[in-house]
């Protein structure tokens, strides 16, 4: 299976330290968007499927890079746009395909 925006978001805060996290969700919460009360107790997983609702898949990717480059991750935020580029390529091809088929 093919991956997702959400999974790029889910792979970058898997690989969070459980204070890296809590600090992660504190300053995601900063622009006010989310509330902090709302994602306190969620899993990596659940707190990725609210940023990609909230962000929708055009905003995820760069809200999760920009939250971890002001909590000083910046390895992890510079791999997010490799990965969301990895997915488009991915998806342009099978466009391509689907083109060159007839559908």
């Amino acid at each position: 299976m093919r991956k997702s925006v959400l999974d790029c978001v889910i792979g970058a805060l898997d690989d969070l330290s459980a204070d890296n996290f809590k600090r992660f969700k504190v300053k995601l919460c900063e622009p006010r968007e989310i509330k902090y009360g709302q994602i306190e107790k969620e899993s990596k997983v659940e707190v990725a499927q609210r940023i990609v609702s909230v962000f929708t898949n055009d905003g995820a990717v760069n809200q999760t890079a920009d939250v971890l480059r002001a909590i000083g991750l910046n390895g992890e935020a510079e791999a997010l746009p490799w990965a969301l580029t990895a997915i488009c390529w991915s998806l342009r091809s099978d466009m391509r395909l689907f083109h060159i088929a007839g559908g």
